[in-house]
């Protein structure tokens, strides 16, 4: 992962909303070594867009739908990238 990449996220915590958070990395990792961090090492983040799973297509959504984990989206990228272009949020809560 290098500064400018995008990520995507659909957090667990809120899977009842079925949304996906788009960003884009901004720098190098840090570190910080706290007992009660599950992930020591972080990245930020700038969040472009937040947007509902039923905005995505279904080869997209499998793409990402693994316990947490950090991976190389390669066959749905031009999607995500395309999502995150576009004005405003497709999220409605």
């Amino acid at each position: 992962m290098q500064d400018g990449d995008l990520v995507v996220y659909s957090p667990r915590e809120v899977r009842a909303k079925r949304v996906i958070h788009i960003g884009q990395v901004l720098g190098d990792f840090t570190y910080g070594p706290n007992p009660t961090d599950r992930y020591p090492y972080r990245r930020r983040v700038n969040w472009l867009k937040t947007v509902s799973r039923s905005s995505v297509s279904e080869t997209a959504i499998r793409g990402i739908s693994v316990p947490p984990a950090l991976f190389r989206i390669v066959a749905s990228a031009a999607e995500y990238v395309a999502l995150s272009k576009r004005a405003g949020s497709d999220f409605r809560a």
